[in-house]
Formats: C-alpha cells, sequence, structure tokens
C-alpha cells in the first residue's frame, strides 16, 4: 500500500531528526518518549503558538505593516523547524503519522486565539499594544541570552560562534 510505504517513510524521516539531536553522551536508543512527554509537548506547543499569534497581531497593531511583516517572516521562520521537531517527538512517543498531523494542526489553530486576545487588548486603549509589544521584546531578548547564548559559548566552532553573536547583536541594534 502507497499510504503505508509514506507513513514508514515519514516514521524513519522523524525518528533519524530525533537521533541527531542526541546528546553525545547518551544513546539514541537510550531515550525513551512517553505519552506523557507527548502531550507536554501538545501543551507546550499550544502556549508558544498562542503567544506567536498575539506578537503577530501585536505587531501589526503597535508598530505597522512593516513591523507585522517581519514579525510574521520572523515567527514562521522560528515555527516551521520547530513544528517539524514535535512532530519527530510524537512519532518517537508512538503516536501514528495521522494523529501527529491532527495533534500539529489543531494546536497551530491556537496562534488564531492569540491574534484575538491581542487585538481584543489592543482595543481597549492605544498604549495596551506598545507595552504588550515591549514585553514581547524584552521576553525574546531574555531567552537569547539566559537559554541560548550559554549553549553557544559552549561550542567547540569558534566561527560558528562569531557568527551567531554577530546576529545576535544585530539583532539588538
Amino acid at each position: 500500500d502507497e499510504n503505508e510505504v509514506n507513513n514508514k517513510d515519514i516514521e524513519m524521516i522523524g525518528n533519524n531528526m530525533i537521533e541527531e539531536e542526541c546528546c553525545d553522551n547518551i544513546e539514541c536508543d537510550e531515550v525513551k518518549l512517553t505519552s506523557s512527554d507527548a502531550h507536554l509537548i501538545i501543551l507546550g506547543d499550544g502556549l508558544c503558538n498562542f503567544v506567536d499569534g498575539a506578537v503577530i497581531a501585536n505587531s501589526y497593531l503597535a508598530a505597522g505593516l512593516s513591523a507585522g511583516i517581519t514579525a510574521t517572516l520572523a515567527v514562521a521562520a522560528h515555527e516551521l523547524p520547530t513544528e517539524i521537531g514535535e512532530f519527530s517527538i510524537l512519532m518517537k512517543s508512538g503516536w501514528s503519522v495521522r494523529d501527529a498531523f491532527k495533534s500539529n494542526f489543531y494546536v497551530a489553530l491556537s496562534s488564531v486565539v492569540g491574534v484575538i486576545f491581542a487585538m481584543w487588548i489592543g482595543s481597549l486603549t492605544d498604549k495596551a499594544s506598545a507595552y504588550l509589544l515591549c514585553i514581547t521584546c524584552g521576553t525574546f531578548i531574555y531567552i537569547s541570552f539566559v537559554e541560548l547564548l550559554p549553549a553557544l559559548l559552549n561550542s567547540q566552532h569558534r566561527q560558528h560562534i562569531t557568527r551567531h553573536i554577530f546576529w545576535l547583536v544585530f539583532g539588538l541594534v
């Protein structure tokens, strides 16, 4: 059956992606994911998508069309690898390809709720969108310095570190 072959191919790709992300000191066969792990991924993804939707809508409201388009492209660039990784985790947790796709689709709809929330907040007062945008920017800067920078500095590739720090500073400016 052609569908069965495609499902097996997708499952193999998902498993290979997870194996490439394993720590050096842990054998990939030792990584066991449970249904609880999958449900936590879904919960976290729903919250992330809600915030992404709010960020996009708020960018349009507070800063205009060019900032809104920039935020939309940035969120899309962030979401594509995130969704692929989450799909792989769901597959490794024992979910079928169909269930993983359906789950990712339905959870992605939480971004629409985020858009509605941001539009509602923005309708309360003009300053609400500006404050929400400042909180969002501060959160992203915090994440980049607290979560990403330490991991980057532990990298063995100096050229890799320099390039990423350049883009981090460029983004701040």
